[in-house]
């Protein structure tokens, strides 16, 4: 369920209780486990989070990587830091203060499900520390 899930990470909230609903199935079939078992008391014996929780953790680990150079470059050219986008000599607004990231005006709805889009949007709704992480394991 992990593989390639940065790319469906904007699933219609259908379609990912559809996926969630798979993965309750298939915890609950292979810990042998009764039909009517709370999902939530699976998901905690196993340490495990959510499908939609798990593809935010990748696309923000994924952001990560593309600023500070770990992923390819197709990828990296979809996200921009703000100060990237400003004149050095143009007033420090708290937005790049903050390290926030380029999150582009998209008109269209499929659009908005991009990589490029949702990014940026997530990376912006972390906490300062978080972002400064030193390596990828603290960051994760």
């Amino acid at each position: 369920m992990d593989y390639c899930d940065v790319v469906y990470d904007t699933l219609s909230a259908k379609d990912n209780q559809d996926l969630q609903r798979l993965q309750n199935c298939a915890l609950k079939i292979t810990l042998q486990k009764p039909k009517r078992t709370p999902t939530n008391e699976i998901h905690k014996e196993l340490n495990m989070t959510y499908v939609a929780d798990r593809r935010h953790q990748h696309t923000l680990t994924q952001v990560y990587k593309c600023l500070h150079g770990l992923a390819p470059d197709k990828i990296c050219r979809q996200i921009t830091r703000l100060t990237d986008l400003r004149d050095t000599n143009a007033r420090q607004t708290r937005a790049i203060v903050r390290d926030q990231l380029y999150v582009p005006n998209l008109k269209l709805e499929p659009s908005r499900g991009s990589f490029r889009f949702w990014g940026p949007m997530l990376y912006n709704f972390l906490d300062q520390e978080t972002k400064e992480a030193s390596s990828l394991n603290t960051f994760k």
